[in-house]
């Protein structure tokens, strides 16, 4: 696996004055920076957040130049109550999203090492990450006959012996 191109990933949008920022859609501001986590291969922040309906981009390097958001989008963000959210967002896909909006689900099974997780088995590694790019509720993730658990927030779901 390639290292990320992105010096710093930020979470930009309508939150960053309420998360310590001087003002909202601030790319360069390090109050919203996610932190490149090498072991998931995948950009990580955790943030309490107010209740409200917000938006957000990730942008990297500090500009706009480039920016990802839902199909182009800004992804919108409606808390009923104050909440720790995590954002993630992986350089290869480009998908941004938090665990608010979307369900983390990876696979475990016998092929993790292969994938640069610490070992097989491994439900809390992000490199078996079953991502929903497209929003249509169809994560995408391994295929071949390898043995694969499906585990979402932590919880088994499924079980797969054969080929998927």
């Amino acid at each position: 696996h390639a290292v990320t191109d992105a010096a710093s990933v930020t979470i930009a949008g309508s939150l960053q004055s309420e998360l310590g920022c001087g003002g909202d859609w601030d790319p360069g501001c390090a109050a919203t920076h996610l932190v490149y986590d090498p072991a998931d291969d995948v950009w990580q922040g955790a943030f309490n957040i107010p209740v409200g309906n917000w938006e957000y981009k990730a942008t990297l390097n500090d500009t706009w130049t480039e920016s990802y958001g839902w199909n182009n989008n800004n992804v919108p963000l409606a808390l009923g109550a104050a909440t720790t959210v995590k954002f993630y967002y992986d350089d290869k896909s480009h998908w941004v999203t938090t665990n608010v909006n979307s369900v983390i689900a990876t696979a475990a099974g016998n092929f993790q090492s292969e994938l640069g997780c610490p070992g097989d088995w491994q439900p809390d590694c992000l490199r078996s990450w079953l991502q929903d790019v497209d929003g249509l509720g169809d994560q995408v993730g391994v295929g071949g006959d390898d043995i694969v658990l499906l585990v979402i927030d932590r919880n088994l779901v499924v079980v797969v012996v054969d080929e998927l």
